[in-house]
């Protein structure tokens, strides 16, 4: 008597926990290569929808859990359970042969430690920040964690010096092919700029900075001969609102509305001024000239002066230990501030190809790509 073994064998179940949309994208790119390697597994989980059009299963939407600050987690502590909820629900009635966690340490790890209470396999990938505040998670990352898949080059020493298990897999942004700045003179620049307006992608982010943004337009229009700018929106929740605020200065201004990816505004802006994330990363690899700017709530602002250990904000410049990217946080976070910051860099060749210099070199220390392909190679691994 002859056995199909194949056909005995249940398909692999991988669970993905993906809960703000700056993760959505790397996401996206394992769950491609996860179906790549593994076409009859069951990729199951939170998840955005880049995620969701590769074929990803989601329960819960990562876009109802994008919120930043302890104000914004109160306001949404409602929706935040439940989707803690579901996943416990998940993990105990399908026991996945993996939960893999990107990113969104607050929740996530609090499923890392109901996953290995249940024995379910933990890897994070994207993993959290302990190098900025909170080193004492390093204890449950240590616990519950399995592995850790890490995107910036100086986190390896850290966590090995705790001996947590970890892989430095290079940065993902390296594998989007992100567009780079378009090349032209200084001279047609410092004349009509081009400038990249990134709100954020969070509805708090978006209310707190578009008006702001907005008017440094409407400052810089009157210092360059034909300005251009382009703003991009990736908050649909604030729809009615973006797109109300926009209609006030449209006539006022040369404004672009930027809908789709924000690769389509890096190849056509000649300077940015972006709310602080993934993406001043993205723009760095792109080589684009910027500032960074953010405001959150007084109370969590307040909280991050007692507990935050990093001098910097920027990805870029805490990649390079010093700062790379001028930023400007909270009350700083003004009109003329911002206009003034634009004409410094777009006044002076010098100080605008040094800018670009210093992000070549952060571009370089990133890795190399087939970054998504060496976490794939990682779950393989775990779930043999």
């Amino acid at each position: 008597m002859t056995y199909n073994i194949a056909s005995s064998v249940d398909p692999e179940k991988i669970m993905i926990v993906c809960g703000e949309a700056s993760g959505d994208l790397h996401g996206a790119a394992l769950v491609r290569e996860i179906r790549n390697k593994l076409p009859k597994a069951e990729v199951f989980g939170i998840g955005g929808n880049l995620m969701r059009r590769e074929g990803f299963m989601a329960f819960f939407k990562s876009e109802d859990l994008s919120v930043m600050g302890i104000t914004d987690v109160i306001a949404n502590y409602g929706v935040i359970k439940e989707a803690k909820e579901l996943v416990e629900f998940a993990i105990i009635s399908e026991m996945p042969d993996l939960l893999v966690l990107i990113d969104y340490p607050g929740f996530n790890l609090r499923l890392a430690e109901f996953a290995k209470k249940h024995g379910v396999k933990v890897l994070y990938y994207i993993s959290p920040k302990i190098w900025a505040w909170n080193i004492k998670r390093i204890a449950k990352i240590k616990k519950f964690v399995d592995h850790l898949a890490l995107i910036l080059p100086f986190e390896k020493q850290i966590y090995e010096s705790f001996g947590v298990s970890s892989t430095f897999v290079g940065n993902p942004i390296l594998d989007r092919n992100v567009r780079k700045r378009h090349n032209r003179s200084f001279e047609e620049i410092k004349k009509s700029p081009v400038i990249g307006l990134l709100p954020g992608s969070r509805p708090g982010e978006v209310k707190r900075h578009l008006k702001i943004l907005l008017e440094s337009a409407l400052l810089c229009s009157g210092e360059f001969d034909a300005p251009k700018f382009i703003l991009s929106f990736a908050c649909e929740s604030e729809k009615e609102f973006f797109f109300s605020m926009v209609a006030k200065y449209q006539d006022m201004i040369d404004l672009t509305v930027e809908t789709e990816s924000v690769d389509n505004i890096f190849e056509k802006v000649d300077f940015l001024v972006a709310a602080s994330g993934t993406v001043t990363l993205e723009a760095a690899v792109a080589n684009i000239p910027m500032i960074i700017i953010y405001r959150v709530s007084s109370f969590t602002y307040y909280l991050a002066r007692l507990f935050v250990k990093t001098k910097h904000i920027g990805l870029a410049s805490i990649i390079a230990g010093r700062e790379v990217i001028p930023e400007l946080i909270q009350y700083q976070v003004r009109p003329t501030k911002i206009r003034d910051h634009i004409l410094y860099y777009l006044n002076d060749e010098e100080i605008y190809n040094n800018m670009i210099e210093d992000l070549k070199m952060v571009e370089k220390s990133l890795g190399t790509r087939g970054v998504s392909s060496r976490v794939s190679e990682i779950i393989m691994d775990m779930i043999k």
